[in-house]
């Protein structure tokens, strides 16, 4: 009960959110991007999945997305593995789509919980698997992500076997506090860090 009030005070919170009408780093960031990529997220906003809607009027070539602490603006029909809005129903078997729970910043998630989430994570793994480039944006790997990270790093595999990968890494941090971070993602010196997403690569 507690977490269901919760989960409606976060949701109409972040709901209330809304993207100007000109481009945002998020338009640019889909736009910079292919189908044959993937954008894994943390967070629980909507402002992501508006920019998909709205990129959509410009292309179908825009990338892969993945939720992986939930999010307030997806729902699912866990039968027919469906992805929509919140409150739309699936066109199979018409039942309206269930809200993707979201998973709070403690120590111990359990990424089972939905099987939207542990899809996620599974997708995630597959293209970490096989990535060539990886960015990181704005993610400081906390210590309460620990499980989050395991799986990362348990994904990428071992450093002296990514001996081609380059790591690109957007975050306002010092760079040596960035790289510490990331260690066990980066080998020798494959690697960039810049301060903001616009810079000119």
């Amino acid at each position: 009960m507690h977490r269901i009030r919760l989960e409606d005070a976060i949701e109409e919170y972040f709901c209330e959110f809304e993207l100007p009408d000109t481009p945002t780093i998020y338009d640019y960031l889909l736009l910079s991007l292919t189908s044959k990529d993937l954008v894994a997220t943390f967070n629980w906003d909507p402002l992501l999945v508006e920019a998909y809607t709205r990129c959509t009027r410009i292309t179908n070539n825009l990338p892969q997305m993945a939720f992986l602490h939930g999010n307030v603006a997806i729902a699912t029909c866990e039968k027919d593995m469906i992805l929509g809005s919140p409150y739309a129903y699936c066109p199979y078997c018409r039942e309206m789509l269930k809200k993707v729970p979201l998973l709070y910043p403690i120590r111990e998630k359990n990424y089972n919980l939905s099987p939207y989430i542990s899809t996620s994570w599974a997708q995630l793994k597959q293209y970490l698997q096989k990535a060539y480039r990886l960015t990181i944006f704005g993610y400081s790997a906390p210590k309460s992500d620990q499980a989050a990270i395991d799986m990362l790093e348990r994904a990428w595999g071992a450093v002296k076997d990514r001996n081609i990968e380059e790591i690109e890494i957007i975050d306002i941090c010092p760079e040596e506090d960035v790289i510490k971070s990331w260690k066990n993602f980066i080998h020798s010196h494959h690697y960039s860090v810049f301060d903001n997403f616009l810079i000119p690569h």
